[in-house]
């Protein structure tokens, strides 16, 4: 497995976690995309996103864990939308970086409360 730091998004403001599997990644499997919990950044409660990460990278699966705007590493948004539009923005923009890095045409998202 290999794991490479990504900054995307509009000025490359959002900071992330590729996780690739150790052989090519099969296109026909769905991307991996690792949400916030809260305000946890990317690591997640406990680590569990790293963990998870592996887990799916050792089952073949890319996965791309990253911040938020304003959480963790990213920095904030000064577009002056809400919570929750921006947050909308920043999965579209990690969607596009895990198909740009990884091939990927498809992607899962998961997390908890976010």
């Amino acid at each position: 497995m290999k794991e490479r730091v990504v900054q995307f998004g509009d000025s490359k403001r959002l900071v992330g976690i590729i996780t690739h599997p150790k052989q090519a990644p099969d296109a026909s499997r769905p991307g991996i995309l690792l949400l916030n919990a809260g305000i946890i950044h990317r690591v997640g409660a406990h680590r569990l996103n790293v963990k998870l990460a592996r887990f799916f990278a050792e089952a073949g699966y890319a996965t791309l864990r990253f911040d938020l705007s304003g959480i963790g590493d990213s920095r904030p948004s000064r577009t002056g939308a809400g919570y929750e539009m921006q947050a909308v923005h920043d999965i579209q923009a990690a969607l596009d970086c895990l198909k740009s890095e990884t091939s990927c045409e498809r992607a899962i998202s998961v997390g908890i409360c976010s």
